[in-house]
């Protein structure tokens, strides 16, 4: 059982968040948690066409093949992604939080 790999009975708590997985490797054995998520995302789409989510989605959208066609933007992107993190560190530090 589970003891075997050392976890005991006091674990219990910790255990409610183990999730574990099995494969022979298969595409098919691996694909159907992927599946599952692009039926929810689409499901979700559909049940939002027609609100302000249109706009967000198509924006989001524009932005990754923006991104994606260019490798020069990507370096860019990362770069303001890397100042910004380093910003917001420094206030962090200036403001003792």
């Amino acid at each position: 059982g589970i003891q075997y790999h050392g976890i005991s009975a006091s674990d219990a708590p910790t255990c409610k968040k183990l999730v574990a997985i099995a494969t022979d490797g298969a595409a098919a054995n691996i694909a159907s948690a992927g599946l599952k998520a692009n039926r929810l995302e689409l499901s979700i789409k559909d049940a939002l066409k027609g609100t302000w989510f249109d706009g967000i989605d198509n924006m989001l959208f524009q932005l990754y093949y923006l991104y994606e066609k260019s490798p020069r933007k990507s370096r860019e992107l990362e770069g303001i992604v890397r100042d910004l993190r380093n910003v917001s560190y420094l206030m962090m530090l200036l403001l003792n939080l």
